[in-house]
């Protein structure tokens, strides 16, 4: 999600933050995946401007995807399955739940296609114009 934008050059946005006084991270767990960043109250502006660029014109590309597929895959292995207990809780609410889907979008990220990828994208930017309006 940070691998640039239309305004804002690949690693760029880390950098800004970094310099600015702030900090970034991401977190992936079952349902979501979570960017967030903090900076000082005087940056405001730059966390504003860096965000909406960010949802209104995300680098949208092949290689871009397969990074952050990747990186999600990596999560997954790094907090369930190279760990000896990581999926019984997984493997136990599949079996007490119908349809429970615990990471199923990370079990289903490598049938993930640029275009819907896009127009996931564009209706979160409609649904935050709507909601910042």
């Amino acid at each position: 999600m940070y691998q640039g934008s239309e305004n804002v050059g690949k690693s760029e946005h880390f950098i800004l933050v970094d310099t600015n006084g702030g900090d970034m991270n991401g977190t992936t767990d079952e349902e979501r995946t979570l960017y967030y960043e903090t900076l000082p109250a005087n940056q405001l502006e730059l966390a504003l401007f860096l965000e909406a660029d960010r949802m209104r014109a995300l680098d949208i590309t092949k290689e871009n995807l397969d990074n952050q597929r990747a990186a999600v895959q990596e999560e997954r292995r790094l907090r369930l399955d190279n760990q000896p207990y990581g999926k019984f809780f997984e493997q136990l609410n599949e079996t007490t739940y119908d349809n429970f889907n615990c990471w199923a979008g990370v079990k289903n990220w490598r049938l993930t296609r640029l275009v819907n990828i896009r127009a996931v994208i564009r209706f979160a930017v409609v649904i935050a114009n709507k909601i910042t309006n």
